[in-house]
């Protein structure tokens, strides 16, 4: 009865608003098939039903000033055809598509300024069935959206590595993970496979891991086949950006180092976004426009693309930074027909009709990843704490803080622990694991080499974990065994083998006053792999050693994560540095 009460009372104001009153008391079936109006965010498809009784439905989407965007809808049942037409913050019309076969679209549109913008979805005559509508930065054509999950979707990529003295990178954990440990150096990855584009989109959520000095994020792009041409667009913590084109050896400055206030100098977390349209070029910090510049003869055409990273001149602490949700879209509204990719549907999120907004961050735009971006501690070495007593028993290395792989290599082999000879096979500057799921996990080093017999030394930190959570390395890996060294938080050490699932009677695990512990400290350690024996050292005393069935295998990064007694974890971030191996 209080419907009908406030109908009447509405009525008698203003009388053209009773008959609808009336028309939505008696017929609560037609009011209930109207599609309340709902919010679409970037790359997260909605899917509705549009027919007799629901012609059209409304959505609204916010948008940044100068956002490129495409919105592509698509019928999934029935003979539906569509049509769509988004309309600006004060209300006119912005783009009408047409229907195309297949569905419709609204390609590479611009906002013409930041706010709320009205889509309105229609079925078209008689029409009806079901639809998804999605939409995406760019242009309209789903190329790529890699989430670094290792060829989880069709739409990722293959990624190597990048392994050397000056610099690191490789998938981990769901993202790119890209060091540098000296200055004045830019280092680049792209993916294994060549695949040119001309037009495209492309953007990343980007992580500055820790507190650098001084960092460099950004993309190469038009990208030649022999690496000897591209386009480089790089932002800096300075808050300026730049373009250079890169050719044969010769670099040459499209767009000087330059100020914008839409960058942020103090987000580590931005969103970073360049669109390539014919010679135009131009680069988004969280979807806002920095710039735009225009390219060269030279880069015209097509190319691959990479991911970038660099430190200053003369920086004196190395970088860290984390790549995810890279997406790359280009044209897809073809003449009289659309083609936005549609057999890769399947491998984004599940369609919803009630999405909640997560921001990206500092900016306030509606952005839903769907990867978590993993922050890691400081890669800034930590300083090493003083070792403690030596056990009373304990076999010690004079050697084993100068540094020389050939000085402890000679202090083992004058004790007759090792053979004559031998050599580095094997050098990484640094590197990490990091992870919350329970037991052992693996960050293989080395592109796949393997080893028999030698000398392994590393520098290993642990911080976050819990107290039993531990950090070491990994090696004579294979299918069937692997043998690991790891120091605890607790101070424990564990030097073991496990053969098909089944832990050696030889392995030690055990408190050690050779460990030092708390957050962050650093434990020097060495193992010894010669035959069936092996030995392991920590801050130059020797901890145990055992006889081990005889194994080959790979070398890599272990961090092995402790439960509590409700079967928790927390995440535990383990530190390599100074890694060599001595191989005979």
């Amino acid at each position: 009865m209080a419907g009908r009460t406030r109908w009447k009372r509405t009525a008698g104001r203003i009388a053209g608003i009773a008959l609808v009153g009336l028309v939505l008391w008696f017929s609560p079936q037609r009011a209930a098939s109207q599609p309340p109006r709902q919010v679409i965010y970037y790359m997260q498809p909605v899917e509705g039903e549009l027919g007799p009784g629901a012609q059209q439905v409304v959505y609204t989407m916010s948008l940044h000033q100068n956002a490129v965007f495409s919105l592509v809808a698509w019928p999934t049942s029935g003979d539906l055809a569509l049509e769509l037409s988004i309309s600006d913050p004060l209300g006119q019309m912005l783009a009408n598509s047409p229907m195309l076969d297949s569905g419709t679209a609204v390609e590479a549109a611009r906002a013409p300024e930041s706010g709320t913008y009205r889509v309105t979805l229609r079925a078209a005559g008689s029409t009806s069935g079901s639809y998804r509508v999605l939409l995406l930065p760019g242009y309209a054509h789903l190329d790529r959206w890699e989430r670094f999950s290792e060829g989880a979707s069709p739409l990722e990529m293959t990624w190597g590595a990048v392994e050397n003295t000056t610099a690191y990178s490789r998938v981990s954990e769901g993202v790119m993970q890209m060091d540098v440990f000296e200055g004045d150096t830019i280092s680049y990855i792209g993916p294994e496979a060549y695949r040119p584009w001309s037009d495209m989109y492309i953007e990343a959520d980007v992580a500055i891991v820790g507190s650098p000095s001084y960092f460099e994020y950004g993309f190469l792009l038009r990208v030649d086949r022999t690496g000897g041409r591209f386009v480089s667009v790089t932002l800096s913590s300075d808050g300026d950006w730049t373009v250079y084109i890169f050719d044969n050896g010769d670099w040459r400055a499209i767009q000087p180092w330059t100020i914008s206030p839409a960058i942020d100098p103090a987000d580590r977390t931005p969103h970073l976004g360049v669109l390539v349209s014919g010679n135009q070029l131009q680069v988004f910090f969280n979807r806002q426009s920095v710039g735009e510049v225009a390219l060269p003869a030279a880069v015209e055409g097509e190319g691959g693309m990479a991911l970038a990273v660099a430190t200053g001149s003369g920086q004196p602490d190395p970088l860290a930074v984390q790549f995810d949700n890279l997406v790359i879209t280009s044209p897809g509204v073809l003449p009289e027909a659309l083609s936005p990719n549609l057999d890769y549907v399947g491998w984004l999120p599940e369609p919803s009709l009630a999405l909640a907004p997560t921001a990206t961050p500092a900016s306030g735009q509606p952005y839903r990843p769907t990867a978590n971006t993993l922050v890691a501690p400081s890669a800034t070495a930590a300083r090493r704490t003083p070792t403690a007593a030596p056990p009373a028993n304990g076999t010690t290395l004079t050697t084993w803080d100068s540094g020389s792989p050939s000085s402890i290599v000679s202090d083992l082999n004058s004790q007759g622990i090792i053979p004559a000879g031998g050599e580095i096979s094997l050098q990484v500057p640094r590197s990490f694991g990091s992870t919350s799921a329970s037991g052992f996990s693996y960050y293989e080093l080395g592109r796949g080499r393997t080893f028999g017999d030698f000398v392994l030394a590393f520098d290993a930190r642990l911080d976050p974990s819990g107290p039993e959570s531990g950090c070491g390395m990994r090696f004579r890996a294979s299918d069937e065994s692997s043998s690991f060294a790891l120091v605890m938080a607790n101070g424990t050490a564990f030097l073991g083998q496990v053969n098909d699932g089944m832990l050696s009677r030889s392995s030690f695990f055990d408190e050690s006053a050779a460990i030092n512990v708390g957050p962050g400290t650093t434990n020097h350690v060495l193992v010894v792999a010669v035959g069936a024996a092996m030995r392991m050292y920590v801050n130059g005393h020797l901890v145990t050693a055992g006889e081990f069935e005889v194994r080959e295998g790979t070398v890599g990064v272990s961090v092995f994560v402790a439960e509590d007694e409700s079967g928790n974890t927390e995440l535990t971030y383990c530190q390599v540095e100074n890694v060599w191996l001595w191989a005979f």
